[in-house]
């Protein structure tokens, strides 16, 4: 999935990227915001002293290219990017990012300095304009697209997690009857208190502790901040991004489709997680909660449609509901036949989804309806393809065994050509960044592969060590590899996959699957005591993390702030890990249980 910008002025949303008004061609200071340290200096003291920082507003500076169909349109075209972008006398301007794993980030600005069309070379060409936005944003944060509402629990410990980067500032609402209410966030200590004070059946007090606001107004919209005790926290009450638990700790789920599939590959797009198995009764399974639930897409029955005989290996889907006809025991259903085929791996892109096996007749599966239906498409060769992923319109799978262990398609999957690798190594993994696909092999020379033209042609590359290369993946400019075997089982690159270094693992596991997602690198491993790795600094060290069961892991994946494992075996074979985590109690005396306490908050986050 590309990434997708929007401009957003009065509830109106105008796409401004991917050629429907103009095309993106750069941003900067997207990222952290400027950072400016505070210091004190005593007298007679040599240097001075840190006492924190602060983060100042920032100018995000887009770079956009349009283009007309002709030079009259050329002319309505700069009026309509005048009219979107001119100035308006109280009114902010709001940049909506989709970003590639599927979740939005936004961020509030006034446009400063000039638009200009010029009429130079370089910046006008026939019917083509070449143009630059600044915006400045007096609140440098990125924020969630939504609020986020969550329920705390009256005279109890409520957990609440948090997906942002950095505190943020939330509205409590408490809904009365209730006496003395407390509410205190235990990891530091900060609390509203308003011993003392009854809020009747029917009001409410709602706590605003944002900046500029910190007020405290009931039900009447009538200032209540004097009734909160003197030691209370409303200046700085936060939800915080501490204790950080982002990867840290997992959480097994209990799911009837998942306990008995051997789990294979996991993956995120438009807010859903699908995976896929090698064997067992289901072999492929959504969720739409996040990992929480999971459902399968066929049916445990296996049936002929004209006589209900079992069918040897032929799934058939039962939930569709239009009427071709009918055979034994079957009314007012028609049943879609999907293989039955060792599916290896799944991928997501430009909102097509894509799975491979390793046997079978049709070796490729394909769906353009997240993961409702399926279809079946005949591979390249008969080959045992273990991985598939998408990048710049094309995609591209690779393969253990058979002649051309590449194929690829620029039709979304729909039909596939034969491509030879560069060596016939047992390749296990491929992936797209920053222009450049990389694949890595558990077997041959040179384990590394790479094509800088679309995956039609690929050179061999030496990897760090001749290890069991199981997993690749790219992010934050850095393109990382996990293996099964060797002495260090990681390798990273920071030159598009030309040269690999050796990097210590957390542990000597079978590690076979690696990815990265909001600055952090996952690993997951098949064997060994702590079987999840991670690294905060571009892999260059990693820290073993228990898993939250000894089940032999397959694949990890981020998406949505959440942080995804499928295994081939145990009793839980899905685990799942949230970013941040706080626990509040909200203390009182309340004479029933219509007794309401929210928090209301937007995530915030440093960059994009």
């Amino acid at each position: 999935m590309a990434q997708t910008w929007s401009v957003i002025r009065e509830n109106v949303a105008t796409q401004i990227s991917g050629g429907t008004l103009s095309y993106r061609v750069s941003a900067t200071n997207i990222g952290a915001p400027p950072k400016r340290n505070l210091s004190t200096i005593g007298p007679l003291q040599n240097g001075e002293t840190f006492v924190g920082f602060r983060y100042d507003n920032r100018i995000l500076s887009l770079v956009f290219f349009a283009d007309a169909a002709s030079l009259a349109l050329a002319d309505a075209m700069r009026d309509d990017i005048y009219e979107l972008w001119r100035g308006i006398e109280g009114e902010t301007v709001t940049l909506k990012v989709t970003r590639d794993d599927g979740s939005v980030r936004l961020i509030d600005g006034e446009v400063v300095n000039v638009i200009d069309f010029p009429d130079a070379v370089g910046d006008r060409y026939g019917a083509s304009q070449r143009f630059a936005v600044q915006l400045e944003c007096h609140n440098p944060f990125w924020r969630g697209q939504s609020l986020v509402v969550k329920n705390i629990t009256v005279n109890g410990t409520s957990t609440l997690t948090y997906d942002g980067q950095y505190p943020t500032e939330p509205i409590v609402n408490i809904i009365g009857p209730i006496a003395d209410p407390v509410l205190t966030q235990l990891a530091t200590g900060k609390k509203i208190d308003f011993t003392g004070t009854t809020i009747a059946a029917g009001n409410n007090y709602q706590i605003d502790t944002r900046y500029g606001f910190k007020t405290v107004l009931d039900g009447s919209f009538v200032n209540r901040i004097a009734n909160l005790t003197s030691d209370s926290n409303l200046a700085d009450f936060t939800h915080e991004t501490l204790p950080a638990t982002l990867s840290r700790t997992w959480n097994a789920i209990t799911s009837t489709v998942a306990a008995g599939d051997t789990w294979q590959s996991v993956v995120y797009g438009n807010s859903v997680w699908i995976s896929v198995a090698t064997s067992g009764s289901t072999r492929v399974m959504r969720s739409t909660d996040n990992g929480v639930t999971w459902t399968p897409y066929n049916s445990t029955f296996i049936i002929d449609v004209r006589t209900t005989a079992f069918v040897g290996q032929t799934y058939l889907d039962y939930r569709t509901t239009s009427v071709t006809g009918s055979g034994t025991g079957i009314t007012a259903r028609t049943w879609m036949a999907v293989e039955l085929n060792d599916f290896r791996s799944i991928a997501y892109g430009n909102s097509v989804w894509l799975a491979v096996a390793s046997t079978g007749t049709n070796r490729v599966l394909r769906s353009t309806d997240d993961g409702v239906t399926w279809s079946a498409v005949a591979a390249a060769e008969a080959n045992e393809w273990q991985s598939v992923a998408y990048g710049n319109n094309v995609w591209i799978a690779v393969a253990s065994t058979g002649t051309n262990r590449v194929m690829r398609s620029t039709d979304d999957g729909a039909t596939w050509s034969a491509v030879a690798a560069a060596a016939a190594n047992e390749w296990q993994s491929v992936a797209y960044g920053n222009n450049v696909w990389v694949a890595v092999a558990s077997t041959g020379t040179n384990r590394v592969m790479r094509s800088t033209n679309g995956g039609t042609t690929w050179s061999a590359v030496a990897a760090a060590e001749a290890n069991e290369w199981q997993s690749v993946a790219y992010g934050n400019n850095v393109w990382v590899a996990v293996a099964s075997t060797g002495t260090n089982r990681v390798m990273r690159s920071t030159n598009g996959g030309t040269t690999w270094s050796a990097v210590a693992a957390a542990e000597a596991n079978e590690w076979q699957s690696v990815a990265y997602g909001n600055n952090i690198w996952v690993a997951v491993a098949s064997t060994g005591t702590n079987r999840v790795m991670r690294s905060p600094d571009n892999g260059i060290t990693w820290s073993a993390i228990a898993a939250a069961e000894a089940n032999e892991w397959q694949s990890v994946a981020y998406g949505n702030n959440i942080w995804v494992a499928v295994a081939s075996t145990g009793t839980n074979r899905v685990m799942r890990s949230t970013e941040f985590a706080q626990q509040y109690t909200l203390t009182g005396t309340s004479t029933t249980v219509t007794t309401t306490v929210t928090m209301t908050y937007n995530d915030i986050f440093l960059g994009i």
